[in-house]
Protein backbone atom coordinates (compact mmCIF):
# COMPACT_ATOMS: atom_id res chain seq x y z
CA UNK A 1 0.00 0.00 0.00
CA UNK A 2 1.48 3.76 -0.70
CA UNK A 3 2.80 5.41 2.33
CA UNK A 4 0.74 8.08 3.77
CA UNK A 5 2.74 10.90 5.83
CA UNK A 6 0.10 12.87 6.28
CA UNK A 7 0.84 15.75 4.36
CA UNK A 8 -1.88 17.58 1.73
CA UNK A 9 0.25 17.46 -0.90
CA UNK A 10 -2.64 18.84 -3.14
CA UNK A 11 -3.18 22.40 -1.47
CA UNK A 12 0.32 23.98 -1.05
CA UNK A 13 0.61 27.15 -0.97
CA UNK A 14 5.01 28.40 -1.99
CA UNK A 15 5.95 32.09 -2.33
CA UNK A 16 9.10 34.25 -2.91
CA UNK A 17 10.47 37.19 -0.71
CA UNK A 18 13.75 38.59 -0.11
CA UNK A 19 15.06 39.40 3.43
CA UNK A 20 17.87 41.89 4.08
CA UNK A 21 20.28 40.34 6.80
CA UNK A 22 21.90 42.46 9.45
CA UNK A 23 24.79 42.67 7.47
CA UNK A 24 23.23 44.38 4.67
CA UNK A 25 22.74 41.25 1.88
CA UNK A 26 19.98 40.81 0.22
CA UNK A 27 18.48 36.95 0.18
CA UNK A 28 15.59 35.70 -1.20
CA UNK A 29 13.50 32.58 0.55
CA UNK A 30 11.06 30.30 -0.71
CA UNK A 31 8.09 29.39 1.08
CA UNK A 32 6.27 26.43 0.84
CA UNK A 33 3.52 25.81 3.36
CA UNK A 34 1.11 22.32 3.51
CA UNK A 35 -2.12 22.03 6.12
CA UNK A 36 -1.08 18.90 7.74
CA UNK A 37 -3.64 15.70 8.45
CA UNK A 38 -4.39 13.32 11.25
CA UNK A 39 -4.34 9.39 10.14
CA UNK A 40 -8.13 9.46 8.98
CA UNK A 41 -7.10 12.31 6.13
CA UNK A 42 -9.54 14.86 7.74
CA UNK A 43 -9.36 16.60 10.54
CA UNK A 44 -6.28 19.40 10.21
CA UNK A 45 -3.71 19.41 13.38
CA UNK A 46 -1.17 21.37 11.94
CA UNK A 47 0.99 23.16 8.99
CA UNK A 48 4.22 22.41 7.69
CA UNK A 49 6.39 24.88 6.55
CA UNK A 50 9.81 24.61 4.42
CA UNK A 51 11.96 27.54 3.63
CA UNK A 52 14.48 27.02 0.94
CA UNK A 53 17.64 29.66 0.20
CA UNK A 54 16.62 30.24 -3.40
CA UNK A 55 19.20 33.88 -3.77
CA UNK A 56 21.45 32.09 -6.70
CA UNK A 57 18.54 30.41 -8.36
CA UNK A 58 17.40 34.04 -8.45
CA UNK A 59 20.48 35.51 -9.22
CA UNK A 60 21.37 32.96 -12.06
CA UNK A 61 17.89 33.49 -13.34
CA UNK A 62 18.14 37.15 -13.51
CA UNK A 63 21.79 37.39 -14.90
CA UNK A 64 20.14 34.96 -18.27
CA UNK A 65 17.19 37.46 -18.19
CA UNK A 66 19.78 40.57 -18.36
CA UNK A 67 22.49 39.33 -20.41
CA UNK A 68 19.88 38.72 -22.67
CA UNK A 69 18.75 41.92 -23.07
CA UNK A 70 22.27 43.98 -23.47
CA UNK A 71 23.39 41.32 -25.78
CA UNK A 72 19.88 42.20 -28.04
CA UNK A 73 20.58 45.68 -27.61
CA UNK A 74 24.22 45.67 -28.36
CA UNK A 75 23.75 43.84 -31.90
CA UNK A 76 20.70 45.67 -32.83
CA UNK A 77 22.85 48.78 -32.04
CA UNK A 78 26.21 47.56 -34.11
CA UNK A 79 23.76 46.70 -36.99
CA UNK A 80 22.12 49.92 -36.53
CA UNK A 81 25.13 51.66 -36.97
CA UNK A 82 26.71 49.38 -40.19
CA UNK A 83 23.14 50.04 -41.95
CA UNK A 84 23.21 53.45 -41.63
CA UNK A 85 27.25 53.87 -42.20
CA UNK A 86 26.26 51.56 -45.70
CA UNK A 87 23.36 53.55 -46.70
CA UNK A 88 25.37 56.59 -46.58
CA UNK A 89 28.12 54.91 -49.15
CA UNK A 90 25.12 53.92 -51.10
CA UNK A 91 23.76 57.37 -51.51
CA UNK A 92 27.23 58.53 -52.32
CA UNK A 93 27.74 60.81 -48.66
CA UNK A 94 31.08 60.83 -47.14
CA UNK A 95 30.18 63.00 -43.59
CA UNK A 96 32.80 64.28 -41.42
CA UNK A 97 35.00 61.86 -39.81
CA UNK A 98 34.07 63.51 -36.39
CA UNK A 99 30.33 63.22 -37.52
CA UNK A 100 30.52 59.03 -37.11
CA UNK A 101 32.36 59.70 -33.98
CA UNK A 102 29.82 61.70 -32.22
CA UNK A 103 27.65 58.94 -33.78
CA UNK A 104 29.00 56.37 -32.07
CA UNK A 105 28.98 57.84 -28.99
CA UNK A 106 24.77 58.84 -29.40
CA UNK A 107 24.52 54.80 -29.86
CA UNK A 108 26.44 54.24 -27.14
CA UNK A 109 24.45 56.81 -24.90
CA UNK A 110 21.34 55.35 -26.15
CA UNK A 111 22.63 51.95 -25.06
CA UNK A 112 23.76 52.97 -21.64
CA UNK A 113 19.97 54.22 -21.38
CA UNK A 114 18.47 51.25 -22.50
CA UNK A 115 20.54 48.85 -20.42
CA UNK A 116 20.49 51.60 -17.20
CA UNK A 117 16.33 50.92 -17.29
CA UNK A 118 16.09 47.38 -18.34
CA UNK A 119 18.31 45.69 -16.19
CA UNK A 120 20.06 46.08 -12.59
CA UNK A 121 23.38 47.57 -13.74
CA UNK A 122 23.78 51.30 -12.01
CA UNK A 123 26.17 54.06 -12.57
CA UNK A 124 28.04 52.38 -9.76
CA UNK A 125 28.81 49.64 -11.46
CA UNK A 126 31.05 51.60 -13.48
CA UNK A 127 34.72 52.20 -12.91
CA UNK A 128 35.06 56.01 -11.62
CA UNK A 129 36.34 55.50 -8.49
CA UNK A 130 40.56 55.13 -7.84
CA UNK A 131 41.78 53.04 -5.26
CA UNK A 132 45.11 53.06 -5.94
CA UNK A 133 46.67 56.07 -7.53
CA UNK A 134 50.03 54.67 -8.03
CA UNK A 135 48.85 51.39 -9.75
CA UNK A 136 46.46 53.13 -11.83
CA UNK A 137 48.97 55.88 -12.85
CA UNK A 138 52.28 55.18 -12.56
CA UNK A 139 52.04 52.20 -15.71
CA UNK A 140 49.75 54.27 -17.76
CA UNK A 141 52.25 56.65 -17.80
CA UNK A 142 54.43 54.71 -18.38
CA UNK A 143 52.55 53.31 -21.47
CA UNK A 144 51.57 56.78 -22.73
CA UNK A 145 55.40 57.46 -22.42
CA UNK A 146 56.19 54.80 -24.75
CA UNK A 147 53.61 54.82 -27.15
CA UNK A 148 54.27 58.29 -28.06
CA UNK A 149 58.14 57.19 -28.61
CA UNK A 150 56.60 54.34 -30.55
CA UNK A 151 54.96 57.11 -33.11
CA UNK A 152 57.34 59.37 -33.01
CA UNK A 153 59.85 56.04 -34.32
CA UNK A 154 57.59 54.97 -36.52
CA UNK A 155 56.89 58.18 -38.54
CA UNK A 156 61.16 58.32 -38.87
CA UNK A 157 61.26 54.93 -40.38
CA UNK A 158 58.14 55.48 -42.95
CA UNK A 159 59.26 59.01 -43.89
CA UNK A 160 62.45 56.60 -45.07
CA UNK A 161 60.84 54.03 -46.78
CA UNK A 162 56.91 55.32 -47.53
CA UNK A 163 57.82 58.78 -47.83
CA UNK A 164 54.31 59.19 -49.50
CA UNK A 165 52.53 57.67 -46.53
CA UNK A 166 52.52 61.41 -45.01
CA UNK A 167 51.31 64.72 -46.74
CA UNK A 168 54.38 66.20 -48.97
CA UNK A 169 55.89 69.27 -47.60
CA UNK A 170 53.78 69.02 -43.79
CA UNK A 171 56.28 69.19 -40.85
CA UNK A 172 57.00 66.81 -38.77
CA UNK A 173 54.50 67.65 -35.79
CA UNK A 174 51.55 69.50 -37.83
CA UNK A 175 49.63 71.61 -35.19
CA UNK A 176 47.93 73.14 -38.05
CA UNK A 177 45.99 70.24 -38.20
CA UNK A 178 44.16 71.22 -34.73
CA UNK A 179 40.69 72.20 -34.76
CA UNK A 180 37.98 72.78 -32.15
CA UNK A 181 37.37 68.65 -31.88
CA UNK A 182 41.27 68.80 -30.11
CA UNK A 183 39.59 71.37 -27.60
CA UNK A 184 36.69 69.83 -26.21
CA UNK A 185 38.75 66.01 -27.34
CA UNK A 186 39.40 65.52 -23.40
CA UNK A 187 35.43 65.42 -22.57
CA UNK A 188 35.05 62.62 -25.68
CA UNK A 189 37.99 60.83 -24.43
CA UNK A 190 36.24 60.50 -21.10
CA UNK A 191 32.86 59.82 -22.51
CA UNK A 192 34.51 56.93 -25.00
CA UNK A 193 36.24 55.17 -22.01
CA UNK A 194 33.13 55.61 -19.80
CA UNK A 195 30.76 54.26 -22.49
CA UNK A 196 33.39 51.70 -23.75
CA UNK A 197 34.56 50.23 -20.70
CA UNK A 198 31.85 51.05 -18.02
CA UNK A 199 28.99 50.17 -19.98
CA UNK A 200 30.39 47.93 -23.31
CA UNK A 201 33.12 45.64 -20.96
CA UNK A 202 31.26 45.35 -17.88
CA UNK A 203 27.62 44.17 -19.44
CA UNK A 204 29.68 41.96 -21.42
CA UNK A 205 31.29 40.54 -18.64
CA UNK A 206 28.38 39.72 -17.19
CA UNK A 207 26.93 37.91 -19.97
CA UNK A 208 29.94 35.42 -19.68
CA UNK A 209 30.69 32.70 -17.39
CA UNK A 210 33.87 30.95 -16.59
CA UNK A 211 37.46 31.47 -15.66
CA UNK A 212 37.52 33.02 -19.51
CA UNK A 213 34.86 35.71 -18.71
CA UNK A 214 37.14 38.54 -18.41
CA UNK A 215 38.96 38.18 -21.53
CA UNK A 216 35.96 37.53 -23.39
CA UNK A 217 34.85 40.95 -22.52
CA UNK A 218 37.99 42.61 -23.40
CA UNK A 219 38.05 40.34 -26.96
CA UNK A 220 34.18 41.47 -28.00
CA UNK A 221 34.12 44.93 -26.64
CA UNK A 222 37.60 46.03 -28.47
CA UNK A 223 36.20 44.07 -31.48
CA UNK A 224 32.90 45.69 -31.86
CA UNK A 225 34.53 49.18 -31.06
CA UNK A 226 37.14 48.44 -34.04
CA UNK A 227 33.98 47.36 -36.04
CA UNK A 228 32.22 50.86 -35.23
CA UNK A 229 35.39 52.18 -36.74
CA UNK A 230 34.99 51.18 -40.50
CA UNK A 231 34.09 54.29 -42.02
CA UNK A 232 37.83 55.48 -41.22
CA UNK A 233 39.05 52.27 -43.46
CA UNK A 234 40.96 48.86 -42.03
CA UNK A 235 44.40 50.05 -40.40
CA UNK A 236 42.45 52.79 -38.34
CA UNK A 237 40.29 50.13 -37.65
CA UNK A 238 42.51 47.56 -36.85
CA UNK A 239 44.72 50.31 -34.64
CA UNK A 240 41.27 51.00 -32.59
CA UNK A 241 40.50 47.40 -31.68
CA UNK A 242 44.49 47.14 -30.50
CA UNK A 243 44.30 50.14 -28.54
CA UNK A 244 40.82 48.87 -26.66
CA UNK A 245 42.12 45.56 -26.50
CA UNK A 246 45.06 46.68 -24.69
CA UNK A 247 42.77 49.57 -22.48
CA UNK A 248 40.55 46.80 -21.67
CA UNK A 249 43.05 44.96 -19.98
CA UNK A 250 44.35 47.68 -18.10
CA UNK A 251 40.84 48.22 -17.20
CA UNK A 252 40.20 44.23 -15.71
CA UNK A 253 43.69 44.97 -13.70
CA UNK A 254 42.95 48.82 -12.43
CA UNK A 255 39.22 48.83 -12.39
CA UNK A 256 38.42 52.29 -13.23
CA UNK A 257 38.63 54.62 -16.41
CA UNK A 258 40.96 57.39 -15.34
CA UNK A 259 44.56 56.15 -16.22
CA UNK A 260 42.89 54.78 -19.94
CA UNK A 261 41.48 58.30 -20.35
CA UNK A 262 45.58 59.65 -20.25
CA UNK A 263 46.63 56.61 -22.52
CA UNK A 264 43.74 57.56 -25.08
CA UNK A 265 44.10 61.03 -24.86
CA UNK A 266 47.68 61.71 -25.49
CA UNK A 267 48.32 58.98 -28.11
CA UNK A 268 45.05 60.15 -29.88
CA UNK A 269 46.55 63.96 -29.89
CA UNK A 270 50.13 62.73 -31.03
CA UNK A 271 48.54 60.34 -34.10
CA UNK A 272 46.74 63.81 -34.86
CA UNK A 273 49.35 65.92 -34.67
CA UNK A 274 52.24 63.17 -36.42
CA UNK A 275 49.70 62.92 -39.49
CA UNK A 276 48.78 59.86 -38.99
CA UNK A 277 45.00 60.55 -39.17
CA UNK A 278 44.52 63.61 -41.05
Amino acid sequence: MPHDDGINKEHTHSGEAPYRTPAGETRRFRLTTSFLRGEDGGEKIGIVALFSDVTEIARLNQQRRESSIVFAVLMICVCLYLFFWSLLRYLGIEPPGWVLSKLIEAISIIMLVIILKTTSFSIRDIGLRVTDARATFVPDLLITAGGVAALVLGKVVLLRVAPGFFPEGAPFWDWSVGTFADVIYPLTVILQEFLARGVMQENLRRIFTGKHAGALSIIVSALVFGVLHIAYGLPFMLGATLLLGVLGVFYHRQGNIWGLCIIHYVLGEAATFLRYII
